[in-house]
């Protein structure tokens, strides 16, 4: 990813678009973690199953979880269309 980047960017704003990345890349670790925090309290606030079931069950969820995620983040991608190069 920072390769490509790096391709992108321009010389004057390469280390500014390295760091969003790097601070995007965090805020999506720390989002998916929640995420996966929410589905485990859910199950066993809610649905009243006991630690390992409601463990299972996210565990056996995170396969379609990942698949919506990446199928909002394709629409998205292809509304927004960024330009080719970063800066210009």
């Amino acid at each position: 990813m920072s390769r490509y980047l790096n391709g992108l960017a321009t010389s004057n704003q390469r280390a500014t678009v390295l760091s969003v990345k790097g601070l995007l890349f965090n805020i999506g670790y720390g989002t998916a973690s929640l995420i996966f925090a929410g589905m485990v309290s859910l199950q066993k606030k809610e649905f009243g199953k006991i630690d390992d079931e409601a463990l299972k069950w996210t565990l056996e969820s995170q396969p379609w979880v990942f698949l919506a995620a990446f199928l909002i983040f394709l629409v998205v991608a292809k509304i927004l269309r960024f330009p080719k190069e970063i800066g210009k």
